[in-house]
Order: C-alpha cells, then structure tokens, then sequence
C-alpha cells in the first residue's frame, strides 16, 4: 500500500468513524496480506496509565474491517462492511502505543467471500486481530463481519 491508499483508508476511517480521529487511529501498513492500525497510549490512556480496555476493542474491531474494506475494493467491489459479532481477550496490559495488526484469510476463502457478494449483495467472513506487547500477544480479537450491497448501487 502506498502512501496515498494508507491516506484513503485512514480518511474513510477518521471521516465515517469520528472516534477514530480522537483515538488518533493511523494507518502503520498493508502489504497486500496484512493491515496494521496504530493508536498513541496519550489518547487512549486510562486510570492505570495503560490502553483504556474500550480503545483496544476499536482498534482491533477497525483493523479487520479496514481489511474486509481493502478486500471488496481489491475484488472492484463496493459495499457497507458492519460487525456482526466478536470476541475480544485483553491477556496483558498494553504501557506504550498500540498497532493492531490483521492477515488476510487463504485466497480461496477471500474468493468465496467476494463471490457470494457478487451473486447475493451479502456476504459474511470471519477475522483476527492481534496487539502485541513486548513480544506477547497483549490483546487477541475475533469478529465476524457482513458487507452489504444497498439497494442504490
């Protein structure tokens, strides 16, 4: 991803996601295969001076769908990418900033998701993200997404 894709996403992020702004939510990369957002700890800090549990949640809920949004564009599609379900296990307290990162599920599962989407205008996937902190997983997310074509396009 070059410099002025990370700006689109990070754009469509801070401009449809209005937290995202505040949290000071950056695109740190995308190779094709895996995305990373980042957050500063200065604007996600809470009382234990370590990342408020609610901002984690976020950034990793919005590195999967930032993916699930590069994946329908990838495929030269559009669409509304909303959560249906996750899970999320804080394991260690995060003390510096945050990156999140998400892979992109095998090829033949991306290619069955933008199929279905092709033929139905709805299609589901399953993704994780991870933040590590010094060397160990501090936060381990699952959700479950659904991108949606509307009725006008």
């Amino acid at each position: 991803m070059n410099r002025e894709e990370a700006a689109t996403l990070e754009n469509l992020l801070h401009r449809d996601i209005p937290i995202t702004r505040a949290m000071g939510i950056k695109v740190k990369q995308y190779d094709g295969h895996e995305l990373s957002l980042g957050a500063p700890l200065s604007a996600n800090i809470n009382h234990k001076m370590t990342a408020f549990g609610g901002s984690i949640n976020t950034l990793t809920t919005l590195t999967c769908w930032g993916l699930i949004h590069l994946i329908l564009k990838e495929a030269g599609l559009q669409g509304h990418v909303v959560i249906q379900d996750s899970s999320i296990r804080y394991l260690h307290p995060i003390h510096g900033d945050m990156e999140a990162t998400c892979q992109k599920p095998p090829q033949n599962l991306v290619k069955r998701f933008t199929e279905l989407y092709r033929q139905r205008g709805k299609a589901r996937m399953e993704l994780s993200s991870t933040i590590y902190q010094d060397d160990e997983i501090a936060a381990s997310y699952i959700g479950r997404y659904v991108a949606l074509r509307q009725p006008d396009e």
